[in-house]
């Protein structure tokens, strides 16, 4: 005589929504992150452009605000690192120096 809960149903259904999300957050990361080393790429070429560590810092924000609502505390830390880092480089309004590109890479190999 089991009964159905309505409650029961709601809570696996959020579940698993909920587990969607995450996965898709997942597929989503990856993609900025190839993202972030493709611009780390280009910004060894060219470490005067500013637009490219603009462009790290919209994906590190990105990362940074959505890794905690999905469990990820680490992506959320790293991304921070990436995304504050990147606005200080931008406040020196300077070229970006090996060790600055290894700091971000060194943000971006720690969320992987």
């Amino acid at each position: 005589n089991k009964r159905w809960h309505p409650a029961s149903v709601h809570m696996v259904t959020w579940d698993s929504q909920f587990q969607d999300l995450k996965n898709q957050f997942v597929v989503r990361s990856r993609e900025r992150m190839q993202s972030i080393e493709s611009l780390l790429n280009e910004l060894r070429e060219r470490p005067a452009e500013e637009a490219l560590v603009k462009q790290l810092m919209v994906h590190f924000h990105w990362l940074a605000g959505s890794g905690g609502t999905y469990g990820f505390a680490e992506v959320t830390q790293w991304g921070t690192y990436g995304e504050e880092f990147c606005d200080y480089l931008l406040k020196l309004q300077a070229a970006v120096s090996p060790e600055n590109h290894e700091r971000l890479l060194l943000a971006l190999r720690s969320i992987e």
